[in-house]
Parts: C-alpha cells; sequence; structure tokens
C-alpha cells in the first residue's frame, strides 16, 4: 500500500547496512498486461548473495513467488498514509483518482495480503520501534528451538526466520478482535 512507510522502512534498514531491494525500481516487467515482480531477476540477485539478508518491499499478483523466509505487511491508517503520501516528492496518490484507488486497494487488497503474511506491522508508531521489530527478524543469534516439524528441508536462514516469528507470536498476548485468535500485529 502505498503511504505505509516501505521507503522511509527501506532506507533506514539501508542505512543500517541490510541490503534493500524496493521491487518497484527496475523489478517490475508486465505479463499479459499485468505489472508483476520480475521472479526470475530476483532469484538470480537472490542467489548471488548466498550469505546477506535481503529486503524486500513491494506488492503484486505473483509476490508468492519471491524466495523469501518472512512475509511482513506494513499497515497504517488511511489518515497516516494520505498525510505521508501530501508529505512525499513522489506525485503518486497526490490526485483524488489515485487516492480513491489506494482506499480501494487497503479495503479489498490489505486484507488479503495480512492473511497470508507471517507478521503485520501498524507503522503508526516511530520508525525506529518499526526497523527494530523488522531487525528481530534478521538478527543472525541463534534463539529457542521451533516446536513445529514442518521446517524440515527450509535453509537455515528461513528456520531462523520461522523461530523469531515464534517468539514474536509467543510473547504477544493480545487477542485479535477480527480472527479470534493471537493477534500477529505489532
Amino acid at each position: 500500500m502505498s503511504g505505509v512507510g516501505k521507503s522511509a522502512v527501506l532506507e533506514r534498514l539501508a542505512a543500517e547496512g541490510i541490503l534493500c531491494l524496493d521491487l518497484d525500481d527496475g523489478w517490475m516487467c508486465e505479463i499479459q498486461g499485468e505489472p508483476q515482480i520480475d521472479l526470475a531477476a530476483v532469484r538470480q540477485f537472490v542467489r548471488s548473495h548466498p550469505r546477506e539478508s535481503i529486503v524486500f518491499a513491494g506488492c503484486a499478483i505473483n509476490q508468492g513467488g519471491l524466495p523469501v523466509d518472512a512475509a511482513i505487511l506494513l499497515t497504517a491508517s488511511p489518515e497516516t498514509m494520505r498525510e505521508r503520501i501530501a508529505q512525499r516528492k513522489n506525485p503518486f496518490g497526490k490526485d483524488e483518482a489515485t487516492w480513491q484507488k489506494i482506499l480501494k486497494d487497503k479495503e479489498e487488497v490489505e486484507p488479503v495480503l495480512k492473511a497470508k503474511c507471517d507478521l503485520v506491522i501498524h507503522t503508526e508508531q516511530a520508525l525506529d520501534e518499526t526497523v527494530a521489530q523488522i531487525r528481530l527478524l534478521l538478527d543472525p543469534r541463534p534463539v529457542q528451538r521451533l516446536r513445529h516439524a514442518k521446517v524440515r528441508g527450509m535453509p537455515s536462514r528461513g528456520i531462523r526466520a520461522a523461530r523469531r516469528l515464534e517468539k514474536i507470536r509467543d510473547d504477544d498476548t493480545m487477542d485479535s478482535p477480527d480472527a479470534g485468535g493471537p493477534d500477529r500485529s505489532l
């Protein structure tokens, strides 16, 4: 979603030495008239950086094919999104027609993304807090043993990310009002 803070998060992580890719900057292609992530190019990039954590930002219909260990959804209220869009140099979303498309995507697409992601981060908090939550997933230090057997065969980076996600979820005691269970939101 436009205006949720993806660019600010990527800038901060990159400044800290994390390899970041904004998929809107040269990593998209058009397939059957639909803008999609160039998955072959992204996979090749990941293969060429086997020892580095890589943070991707972007959204497309084929994003499920990205080689990721964890998918994080950044979200914000429409008011916060509108304020951020108004303050940035990028003109996308500043005209009423585009803003209405953003609102429609928030209403229709965000719930689908939320259901499929591993973690939701509300970016109305301080940027430092959002970045710290993402860095927790990138932390290379060992963490507690994962209780789920589904990680067999997963690359070690994926196991570390899954363990961190489990720890975040275990530490979260709030109930989700819409899911009837533990809230994965931070």
